[in-house]
């Protein structure tokens, strides 16, 4: 799975938010409310940076000056929501996201159409931060969408965001999550959500 992110990893001072979903069985499971914590992340969520070309892995958060960890204070609903921040007076040279990768899940999806959302919120953010879904296949990439047209930067108070994106039947693999790439700002998100051919998944 870490072999797909790094492909994209050419990106200045990005993080991205990734859960594992081999072991993940209900909905419930996937935590998109971020509502089940973990000591500062949500349950099967991990975090992750940009290739580092010397280590060839990916760089953690606090390689990538960046601080990750769920928030009480600024909610959409419930009780947390995650918050993506650079850290003050640290240099960030490739990217960070957080994800989530499935495997039960591609099993369902293969061959529909899927809408992924969220709520995002952002603080003097420099670049963009997203959502971000990925369809793979035996040769490599099928579909990709990370928001980096949508421009959702500087400062915005809770939107709701979305997009679709197709997977494929010849789909072996699949992951998805949310990102924030610059070198300054504060993101926060809540509430995602997946729908298949117009209908809430659940499984």
């Amino acid at each position: 799975m870490l072999s797909q992110v790094h492909s994209y990893g050419l990106l200045l001072g990005v993080i991205i938010l990734f859960c594992e979903a081999s072991k993940i069985y209900t909905i419930h499971e996937l935590n998109l409310g971020f509502e089940q914590p973990a000591n500062s992340l949500p349950v099967n969520w991990y975090a992750g940076g940009g290739l580092n070309p010397k280590t060839h892995r990916l760089n953690t958060a606090r390689e990538e000056g960046f601080d990750v960890s769920l928030d009480s204070t600024t909610v959409r609903s419930g009780k947390y929501s995650l918050r993506l921040r650079t850290i003050e007076g640290a240099h960030s040279s490739a990217r960070e996201d957080c994800q989530n990768c499935f495997s039960d899940l591609l099993r369902d999806l293969r061959g529909k159409t899927v809408t992924y959302s969220g709520w995002i919120k952002t603080s003097h953010v420099s670049n963009w931060a997203g959502l971000w879904w990925r369809v793979d296949g035996p040769n490599g990439a099928l579909a990709f969408n990370n928001m980096f047209d949508s421009a959702v930067k500087g400062d915005r108070d809770w939107k709701r965001y979305s997009f679709s994106i197709p997977v494929s039947d010849s789909a072996t693999s699949l992951d998805f999550g949310v990102i924030m790439c610059g070198m300054n700002g504060t993101a926060w998100f809540d509430d995602l959500s997946i729908d298949t051919n117009g209908k809430p998944y659940a499984y």
